[in-house]
């Protein structure tokens, strides 16, 4: 009986003792959020012992102090978060859940251990309390192609050109271009059934595509899609809008039209019209029959329409009688007749 009596006793003292001691962290896990940053997550029971818990991030290759720190502790980096006796703050994520976001600076390319230890209310921690994680940090992502523009602007012709410039290409099939009168992509037509082929060099790469289904004073929105091996990414949308007026309409030659109608009455309206070659300008003058100045026109390249009401540049009604109109170009000097009747 005394025996047995020994027994009960030692139990309960061991039992009183075991109680002193903070419980153990459940699990523990470490999740970059960053390649330099880093949140520790911890689980325990809950437990009035626990004062404080004591956090650390160590790089795997310390492994003097894991399972059991042998020789001395971690350095507790996390320093004091308050445990299940104290406020909780904004530590306590969800019930039975803590959350603790390191402030040190994690080098991207280096694996990392998290401890935590539970504290109990003398100021003395169990050292097998101690827990932690891995993390290998994923090696950064290839991208198929890095581009640095994508744009649309009109043309002389009224077209729309995109150009787009990659960085690097990796491994990449092609691109399509895809046009919208609206934001909506969903709704966007594919304008290069063919697929332009991609180069898959890492030096800079300037492409051009030029969309002529395009029709004047219309705003229109292009997305690229870059296809790789095993997936496609959309780039933009770019906007343009083309203009509403008519192209310049250009010719090999320079050309001036007999004058319109011919004779014609001062209340009536005479046209002249004169096709001027690229790259050239001048100048159409009408003069009476005393070799004097009436009206000047300037002409500059593609068609131009010049409109006379018969009166000089004063303002002054021509009297009836014949006129000449003379054009000077560099490519063309010539002079025709006009006859203004009553």
């Amino acid at each position: 009986m005394k025996k047995l009596l020994l027994l009960m006793t030692l139990m309960v003292i061991a039992g009183v003792c075991l109680a002193q001691f903070a419980a153990r962290p459940d699990w523990v896990t470490f999740t970059r959020t960053s390649d330099t940053t880093g949140t520790i997550r911890w689980a325990t029971t809950p437990s009035d012992l626990v004062v404080y818990y004591y956090l650390s991030i160590m790089p795997d290759t310390d492994l003097n102090y894991f399972p059991e720190p042998t020789g001395g502790e971690p350095p507790w980096n996390g320093g004091a978060v308050p445990g299940s006796s104290a406020p909780l703050g904004h530590y306590l994520e969800t019930p039975g859940v803590y959350k603790w976001d390191s402030p040190l600076v994690l080098n991207p390319a280096v694996n990392y251990i998290a401890y935590v230890a539970a504290v109990n209310d003398g100021w003395a921690w169990n050292i097998s309390s101690v827990a932690s994680s891995f993390h290998n940090p994923p090696p950064p992502p290839v991208l198929p192609v890095e581009l640095s523009s994508f744009s649309a602007v009109p043309t002389a012709q009224n077209y729309v050109k995109l150009t787009w410039v990659s960085q690097s290409e990796t491994n990449l099939l092609g691109y399509r271009v895809y046009r919208c009168e609206t934001s909506n992509q969903e709704e966007a037509l594919n304008v290069t059934p063919v697929m332009i082929p991609a180069t898959n060099t890492t030096t800079t790469q300037s492409y051009n595509y030029t969309d002529e289904e395009v029709e004047r004073g219309v705003s229109y929105y292009y997305w690229l899609e870059s296809i790789d091996m095993e997936q496609s990414n959309f780039h933009g949308p770019v906007n343009v809008t083309t203009s509403a007026d008519t192209p310049a309409i250009l010719t090999e030659m320079t050309t001036m039209r007999d004058a319109y109608p011919n004779p014609f009455r001062t209340n009536e309206q005479l046209s002249i019209e004169v096709l001027v070659k690229a790259g050239e300008k001048g100048q159409l003058t009408i003069y009476n029959v005393a070799g004097q100045t009436v009206k000047t026109y300037s002409v500059s390249e593609g068609q131009n329409i010049l409109n006379w009401n018969g009166k000089d540049s004063k303002g002054n009604n021509c009297s009836a009688g014949i006129y000449f109109y003379k054009l000077n170009t560099p490519s063309l000097n010539q002079t025709k007749k006009l006859v203004i009747v009553k």
